[in-house]
């Protein structure tokens, strides 16, 4: 009975996922669990992240066959969504990237990523006490970033 009732809430989440998500949506794809081509990873500080051939095989990337110029990677940064639903939940942002190595037109183990990553806490300038604010995310330490590879 309690499998039934768990299987009804989920699919009951992804109904109401689909319902919100707009149709051309970057996250559109991630409600498909037949496409695997999107990739998650986390993110705990600020700064220049590496991404390596062995960090992309062990998420499960087809490293092998990956051509450089089809990799991208979204997220939102290391802000929390708003509370209430609105466009900002639809659209996660393509970030900057580097691929170091990858002019050949394969991703060798000597290859790697490079891009800028936020940590989840910030620091926010208050214009009026003309000072520094350290702002903790509520729900979590880590961000959240996609690995796209089409």
């Amino acid at each position: 009975m309690l499998k039934r009732k768990l299987r009804f809430v989920i699919l009951f989440v992804i109904v109401g996922f689909q319902q919100i998500f707009a149709q051309n949506s970057n996250l559109h794809p991630f409600l498909d669990v037949n496409n695997i081509s999107w990739h998650q990873f986390s993110v705990l500080e600020t700064g220049i992240q590496k991404i390596t051939y062995q960090f992309l095989k062990k998420m499960g990337v087809p490293v092998e066959s990956l051509d450089p110029a089809s990799i991208k990677i979204f997220g939102q940064g290391g802000k929390m969504l708003k509370l209430e639903l609105s466009d900002e939940l639809d659209m996660l942002k393509e970030n900057h990237l580097m691929i170091i190595g990858g002019d050949d037109g394969s991703f060798d183990t000597e290859d790697y990523i490079l891009f800028y990553g936020q940590s989840p806490h910030v620091w926010k300038y208050d214009s009026i006490s003309q000072d520094f604010n350290h702002h903790r995310h509520l729900y979590s330490d880590n961000v959240y970033y996609f690995i796209n590879v089409d």
